[in-house]
């Protein structure tokens, strides 16, 4: 028998909703799903309870790619989760992106992937380490950058409260948002931290981004999530990288510096 490795998902047939997964070999790990939920033992509840109440012959067991490269799996996975939104209960059953799964990354690994990006050519050494200050006393909210932005890029005054929240999340200078175990932070956590919806975290994001508020880079599996410093910035000292992303990338156009 040939082993296929890729993605597949589990959907139920009455509603629709999927399980989003990969595996180096997905007839074992169907057959590893099926034991779990035939024992009530399955790590995502929300699939297991609806196994109990639909059973389950109204369950599809599915490839959904293959995939050859087995580094390149987690990257897909995260792919269809997103493209299919089974993190959201609406419409899934998946608990957690397949982002738990990846190595961590470091503000310095995230240095030189935009030093990199912006082709930038000049010695940034003293920002090649972790800077460990977190101090709130260090937030910078410039408000009348803010002002001229809310105008330029028809920012909403809602937008900028959930900017404010997302101070918390930035490192002592450093533009990045980071979760509390120094990772990345990804959308669901965000709203799980803060108590809000998931969407209406999805939401803001989409539209900061487009606004030029926020940036976002994917580095393979995950998507790094940048705060304009422009407008809100943790620290004393700038890295001339988080400028120049904005200005060079984003195609922000500030009313003065950071």
């Amino acid at each position: 028998m040939t082993i296929i490795s890729g993605i597949y998902k589990i959907e139920n047939k009455i509603n629709g909703k999927l399980y989003i997964g990969s595996s180096k070999n997905i007839e074992n790990r169907f057959k590893e799903h099926k034991t779990m939920l035939k024992n009530n033992k399955h790590h995502s509840s929300h699939l297991q309870n609806s196994w109990n109440k639909y059973h389950e012959n109204n369950f599809l067991f599915d490839k959904i790619e293959n995939v050859e490269k087995l580094d390149n799996l987690l990257s897909r996975e995260s792919f269809y989760i997103e493209k299919y939104k089974s993190l959201d209960s609406d419409f899934g059953y998946n608990m957690k992106p397949a982002l738990d799964e990846i190595k961590t990354i470091s503000p310095l690994d995230i240095n030189f992937k935009l030093k990199k990006l912006l082709n930038y050519k000049e010695d940034i050494t003293e920002w090649e380490t972790d800077r460990n200050k977190n101090e709130d006393d260090y937030v910078k909210i410039y408000n009348e950058e803010l002002a001229y932005a809310k105008i330029k890029y028809n920012i909403k005054q809602s937008e900028v409260s959930f900017l404010y929240f997302l101070t918390p999340y930035l490192k002592y200078e450093d533009i990045v948002l980071f979760n509390s175990d120094g990772n990345p932070i990804v959308q669901f956590e965000l709203a799980d931290s803060l108590g809000i919806d998931r969407r209406t975290v999805i939401r803001n994001f989409n539209s900061l981004t487009k606004k030029k508020a926020m940036y976002y880079v994917c580095d393979c599996q995950r998507k790094i999530y940048f705060i304009n410093p422009y407008l809100i910035y943790k620290g004393e000292e700038i890295n001339p990288l988080y400028p120049l992303l904005f200005t060079k990338i984003v195609g922000y156009e500030p009313l003065s510096s950071p």
